[in-house]
């Protein structure tokens, strides 16, 4: 077996029952999550990021899901402690989301 996929370990995603998609996604968060582009913010003293649900799926048009598949999606990544979540409800509603 191929040991990482996208940069993870394929067993552990195998035992989390992940799929590609769930890696792409992933990928796209580690990646993203380093750049000045991505809006950080501090909340319980844990870094968290602001992730547009559009901007995801502008971002990877590969994945060919709606808005609510890959809500659904980074919530069972949630449900998995693969991700952490948090909404943060101030001047519009905002979803923050930390490895």
């Amino acid at each position: 077996m191929k040991y990482t996929i996208e940069g993870f370990n394929q067993a552990k995603a195998v035992e989390l029952e992940l799929c590609v998609a769930d890696f792409i996604i992933l990928r796209w968060f580690v990646d993203f999550s380093g750049t000045e582009r991505m809006v950080k913010r501090l909340i319980n003293e844990k870094e968290y990021y602001w992730v547009k649900y559009e901007g995801i799926l502008e971002d990877l048009p590969i994945l060919s899901i709606t808005k609510d598949t890959l809500y659904r999606r980074l919530k069972g990544l949630v449900e998995k402690e693969v991700l952490e979540h948090v909404t943060v409800k101030e001047a519009g509603t905002f979803s923050f989301y930390r490895l």
